[in-house]
């Protein structure tokens, strides 16, 4: 009877060893996909600050893009005005002259 019980407490001993295992197998492929999220969520952060930088650097050529056209069109707005301002002096001339014509 000796030997059953020492028998039956192997036995007991090596179903919890088993079931331990199998435990162990069960929470490592847990622990492996939680790795896997982890890591996911790190390269989407990745991802996301690599897309920020893109962004940043767009809109920064675009605003230097915006400044070289606002330069252009201030640089034609300003020959338009002159254009102006001179044929409005000629106008004054031509009105001047025909004023001293008139009263001749």
């Amino acid at each position: 009877q000796g030997r059953d019980g020492s028998a039956r407490l192997a036995n007991k001993i090596q179903a919890a060893e088993d079931r331990r295992a199998k435990a162990l197998q069960v929470k490592l492929p847990i622990d492996a996909v939680g790795d896997k999220a982890a890591r996911v969520e790190a390269l989407k952060a990745s991802d996301n600050e690599k897309a920020a930088e893109l962004l940043a650097k767009n809109t920064e050529k675009l605003s230097e893009a915006a400044d070289r056209r606002t330069a252009v069109l201030d640089e034609k707005s300003n020959k338009i005005a002159v254009k102006a301002q001179a044929n409005a002096k000629r106008l004054e001339n031509q009105k001047a002259t025909a004023d001293i014509a008139t009263s001749h």
